[in-house]
């Protein structure tokens, strides 16, 4: 993985510490082999160790199909142990165990496929994450949005449709700009 340093973000004056160690993930899947048990367990992740420490920038890298979005969402409670799936070891937020309610006071996850509306705006996304993610008044969160739109260096696309197949919009960059900050609204603690 890849650290650099950045500014360490903090909610209620708390920096977050991710750590996970021994991270096994395990699914069912149909065996190919007709002779045997219908189903197989298959390990996706062996015993996964590692650490993201506030005010760094962690790049998980790997080959296709080497499991990190697996990694990704197992942290970001995605994925949950169940019938046909199974997680061993520990990951935990400043040595604490987390589930999802607790992950998403602090944190956010940007997905790698937005769901971004073609005929809304930057602009108009960003004020519906704020109506849902921000308490206190309009002002305080038209305010939060400008701030955003500068931050993202999005003012030139702000007011323009997001666009898609159909519909002529914003560029690439600008695009997934937005989706990033669809989830930096709110000022996560860590963004996924």
């Amino acid at each position: 993985a890849h650290k650099s340093k950045v500014e360490p973000v903090q909610l209620d004056n708390k920096a977050i510490t991710l750590t996970f160690k021994d991270l096994s993930y395990y699914v069912q899947v149909k065996n190919k082999d007709k002779t045997g048990p219908k189903f197989v367990q298959r390990q996706i992740l062996k015993n996964i160790s590692g650490i993201c420490k506030p005010g760094e920038l962690t790049a998980i890298m790997g080959a296709s199909g080497a499991g990190k979005t697996s990694l990704l969402n197992i942290l970001s409670c995605r994925i949950n142990p169940g019938r046909k799936v199974e997680i061993k070891g520990s990951v935990c937020a400043n040595g604490q165990k987390y589930d999802s309610g607790k992950f998403n006071k602090f944190a956010g996850y940007v997905m790698q496929n937005d769901i971004l509306l073609e005929t809304l705006t930057p602009r108009e996304v960003f004020m519906f994450a704020a109506s849902l993610r921000i308490n206190g008044t309009e002002e305080d969160r038209k305010k939060r949005v400008n701030e955003l739109i500068s931050e993202l260096k999005l003012e030139r696309a702000a007011d323009t449709f997001i666009g898609g197949h159909l519909l002529k919009g914003i560029s690439g960059g600008e695009r997934k700009r937005t989706s990033i900050g669809v989830e930096l609204i709110s000022d996560p603690n860590l963004l996924f």
